[in-house]
């Protein structure tokens, strides 16, 4: 049984709201909204971050944008022995991923923290459809509270504490998404699909390698298994996204479109960046980087992209 007893979640957005749902059907869920409340029958709110204090896990479901401000409100503020967060992605100020962000700002000596990832869309959550998810931790014992809460939700956790592959895959396949979208539009047919996960997995793989993570973490939950979701399901913001770039919109009037945080399109740049900074050759992730901030045309990317050096073979290396 979980010693953790009682949950507060921060951020209400869809996602948000879905982790209240789910928890608060078998926990003692408290959730914060920062002004007007939302709409959730199931869950207690309250506007006050003081009425926190008693949590012993905080659940951080907001935009990797604001993650750190989150959580310096939290250092001031509460003292929960494990913080967990879904946000994913890049944050554009720093660079730094959610888990340096927190090591940065609070630190696993103060609590644990633990990154909540894999392919779960948040409506699914809510209906309580079942759903599998990567627990990220250097803390294994917090890592094994949270897999006990979540016993009978519906949801099939498993652990790794390789948080940074975790983190990159999660913050990445945000940039293929936002291809796939393009792809199908563009009408490029099911063969290039196939071929593009392929080859989108084997960059992100190579760039978490690059940065110390372990390549078998992008071939689970966290990996393949978002990567696939977010770029195929109907529900994906980057894909839509995609798809009206791919329909001929700019990126601003796509993003107004949209109206919602489109993670994939911030993190093109920051990937782009760091691929240049390390000499990695990423060259789905880089014309896409063209396509979005150098304005070039998505039929010439495709071009470069077919009639680029032929590759050598490499042992033991997937053709």
């Amino acid at each position: 049984m979980s010693t953790l007893t009682k949950i507060g979640i921060i951020g209400l957005g869809a996602w948000g709201r879905a982790i209240a749902k789910l928890l608060s059907s078998k926990m003692d869920v408290l959730a914060y909204a920062r002004n007007n409340k939302k709409d959730m029958p199931y869950c207690p709110q309250t506007t006050n971050l003081n009425d926190l204090k008693d949590r012993n896990l905080i659940f951080i479901a907001t935009p990797v944008g604001s993650f750190e401000s989150v959580l310096k409100e939290i250092n001031n503020l509460l003292s929960p022995e494990i913080i967990m967060w879904g946000s994913k992605g890049i944050d554009q100020s720093s660079g730094l991923l959610p888990h340096q962000i927190f090591e940065k700002t609070i630190g696993n000596d103060r609590a644990s923290g633990i990154s909540f990832s894999g392919p779960t869309f948040s409506g699914e959550l809510s209906e309580g459809l079942p759903s599998a998810v990567a627990l990220a931790s250097v803390n294994t014992k917090a890592l094994n509270q949270v897999s006990e809460l979540l016993q009978g939700t519906n949801i099939r956790s498993y652990q790794t504490q390789d948080i940074m592959g975790v983190e990159l895959a999660g913050a990445t396949k945000n940039i293929y998404a936002i291809c796939s979208g393009i792809m199908a539009k563009k009408g490029l047919g099911e063969n290039a699909q196939a071929a593009f996960i392929t080859r989108a997995l084997h960059e992100m793989a190579n760039l978490g390698d690059s940065m110390g993570a372990d390549k078998n973490t992008f071939y689970g939950l966290s990996g393949i298994g978002d990567l696939v979701l977010t770029s195929y399901g109907q529900a994906s913001r980057n894909r839509s996204f995609g798809e009206l770039i791919g329909s001929g919109k700019s990126c601003e009037d796509a993003l107004s479109q949209i109206n919602e945080v489109v993670e994939g399109y911030y993190t093109t740049k920051a990937i782009y960046q760091l691929a240049q900074s390390k000499g990695l050759e990423m060259p789905i992730a880089t014309e896409l980087y063209k396509i979005l901030y150098d304005g070039k045309n998505i039929n010439n990317a495709i071009k470069d992209l077919l009639d680029r050096p032929i590759p050598t073979i490499h042992k033991n290396q997937p053709a």
